[in-house]
């Protein structure tokens, strides 16, 4: 009898942690190279990564006669550092083992596919014991301006707008393009929730979800005008725009088995098993980077009037 209380109270316990259905991944988050007061105290290992924000390039199209918009990823701050580094790893335990794989765009820590493998321990000591739904996204949030009918060839070098520099909801000089102003204006965000605060608040703590950069969206105007507070008079275009907030995140569920893949400006999608190509993708998101990585130092330079 007392065997059979033990046995009985054995399966009760198994069951409470087996539960039912499929096994959740779990993950944790911190700074890296900042250690979580964990039981991986002193381990620092993981995968990097950085909130992959954007910037907007610039551009006019000659053959269209017309303004063009592009959200490019952006690893630096306003400053010209690089932006805050972090790290996720996936648990081990009698619980659950969660096994990460991270694919990043090239030469940047952003990333582009997150793959994930969680395996039942609990299920597996009982046996001892006795992608995406849709096609690849737009290669381009951007909107671009209507043509201009008759217009004559206009000189407008690529130029960037920065939707984290201070100011930018007002007129600002381009510093690449004499005689022109830009502003980003009407920005809203589908989330208030900064990657900062996402990681503080689940530091030591097992989650289901990833930090996937929220979309934002705003209009970025363009006018020829010598004088800024006078652009108003003389707008070239105006071009509603979506791109990743500088800051702000939107937590997506991880699949048990299967793959998280980032968009190619912000959100992401999740599918369990996908076997999707991303190499379209990641070719656009390398070239798109480099152009702005050139057109931010020209930007810089011509801003300190070298």
């Amino acid at each position: 009898m007392e065997k059979m209380i033990r046995l009985l109270a054995l399966g009760c316990l198994i069951l409470g942690f087996a539960g039912c259905g499929v096994v959740p991944a779990r993950v944790q988050y911190a700074e890296y190279p900042q250690v979580a007061i964990s039981t991986a105290a002193g381990n620092v290992s993981g995968y990097q990564f950085r909130h992959r924000r954007s910037v907007i390039m610039l551009e006019y199209l000659d053959k269209e006669a017309r303004f063009h918009a592009t959200a490019v990823p952006y690893e630096l701050t306003v400053g010209n550092s690089y932006s805050t580094l972090y790290r996720v790893w996936g648990a081990d335990d009698y619980k659950s083992t969660t096994q990460l794989k991270v694919s990043y765009v090239d030469n940047t820590k952003f990333i582009d596919q997150l793959q994930v493998a969680t395996k039942d321990n609990v299920a597996d000591t009982i046996s001892k014991i006795g992608q995406v739904a849709g096609a690849v996204v737009g290669l381009a949030a951007a909107v671009v301006s209507a043509p201009v009918k008759g217009a004559p060839e206009l000189k407008f070098n690529k130029t960037m707008v920065d939707p984290a520099q201070a100011g930018i909801d007002q007129w600002t000089r381009d510093p690449l393009n004499k005689g022109y102003c830009v502003r980003l204006k009407d920005v809203v965000c589908e989330s208030s929730l900064p990657l900062q605060q996402y990681v503080a608040d689940g530091l030591v703590k097992w989650q289901g979800t990833f930090p996937v950069p929220a979309c934002a969206t705003g209009v970025v105007e363009i006018a020829e005008a010598s004088q800024c507070d006078k652009a108003d008079a003389n707008i070239k275009a105006s071009i509603r725009v979506t791109f990743a907030d500088a800051s702000n995140v939107l937590p997506i569920s991880l699949p048990s088995s299967g793959s998280l893949k980032m968009n190619s400006v912000c959100g992401a999608s999740v599918t369990e098993l996908d076997k999707q190509d991303r190499t379209d993708v990641l070719t656009y998101l390398t070239g798109a980077i480099t152009q702005i990585q050139n057109i931010s130092a020209a930007w810089k330079k011509a801003k300190a009037g070298k």
